[in-house]
């Protein structure tokens, strides 16, 4: 009774007998629904996405900073000499903020790092920047603030890292 489907028609429906034409792709409106849904999740996930790299750099940003104060320690140790780490951005002498950290002995500069984020030292107004001594003991204790970090000095010399509240 039936033949065969035609190329352009793929069933026949048995209740309205009637062919059922072939769909070869999209149409336009599920393409568009589509693409807006995708477009939406994007909008929402693009945002966490870049603060958790920012949150991330800060981290960095702040472990550099710890591996710094511990190699000042070390060095004040070494040299037998008075060691100093602040923030700059002339990368020779200290500032009150920076996009680098600074250690320097009283005569020499001794080391430079670049930081993601600019770089902010609060402490004690008696010594500006915190300084090491030979026996590894700071002079002072303070905090270097990051975006979402602090890096806490205290005066026996062991620095931590600390989340900031936002």
């Amino acid at each position: 009774f039936w033949a065969f489907p035609t190329a352009l028609y793929d069933t026949v429906s048995p209740k309205y007998k009637t062919k059922i034409p072939i769909s070869n792709g999209f149409s336009l409106i599920e393409l568009v629904v589509t693409l807006s849904i995708s477009i939406m999740i994007l909008l929402l996930a693009v945002p966490t996405f870049m603060k958790a790299i920012n949150k991330q750099k800060g981290y960095i940003t702040s472990q550099t900073i710890l591996q710094t104060v511990s190699t000042a320690r070390t060095l004040a140790a070494q040299k037998r000499t008075l060691i100093t780490v602040c923030p700059t951005d002339n990368k020779t002498s200290c500032s009150s903020s920076g996009r680098y950290i600074l250690t320097k002995s009283t005569d020499e500069v001794l080391a430079c790092q670049p930081l993601s984020f600019n770089t902010t030292y609060r402490g004690f107004p008696q010594y500006q920047y915190p300084t090491y001594e030979p026996s590894g003991y700071s002079k002072t204790n303070g905090r270097f603030v990051t975006n979402h970090y602090a890096v806490i000095l205290a005066y026996g010399g062991h620095p931590r890292i600390e989340t900031r509240s936002s």
